[in-house]
């Protein structure tokens, strides 16, 4: 009974191991967030409100702002990995893109598709349902 245990225990931890150091684990295509609306027009000033509230929930900041509908934002985990994108948005949209990253293995692969770190894509999409329950609430008042 305590060696078939042993066994088990061994066996997980190996797959674990395995899993944690394959580069093909790690590394996933980069999936841009799709575009989103949420049903209703808001101002300017609420569509950023909203942004800004899901951004800061994750702990993502604001690194550029041009008030045109255009901003960026980043996040920093851990102290060493960077993920930066793209959010434009109007009255009724908005849509998160792929700008850079630190430490997170982004590269073009053979076939020409971009490889990143597959927590990346987590991130944009957390943050995706974090801004859209925001903008989705202040469609209700």
């Amino acid at each position: 009974m305590i060696r078939q245990k042993e066994i088990t225990i061994c066996s997980l931890v190996s797959a674990f191991a395995f899993f944690c150091v394959s580069p093909s684990a790690q590394a996933a295509k980069l999936i841009d967030p799709p575009q989103v609306e949420w049903g209703c027009e808001l101002s300017d000033e609420d569509v950023f409100s909203g942004i800004t509230a899901g951004l800061f929930g994750r702990g993502w900041i604001i690194t550029e702002n041009d008030s045109e509908g255009n901003l960026v934002a980043q996040v920093i985990v851990r102290g060493k990995h960077t993920l930066v994108v793209d959010i434009v948005y109007t009255n009724t949209t908005y849509d998160i893109t792929y700008k850079s990253s630190n430490k997170l293995k982004y590269k073009i692969g053979s076939d020409g598709s971009a490889r990143i770190h597959r927590n990346a894509n987590s991130w944009m999409n957390n943050i995706l349902i974090d801004i859209t329950e925001q903008l989705l609430s202040l469609c209700k008042n």
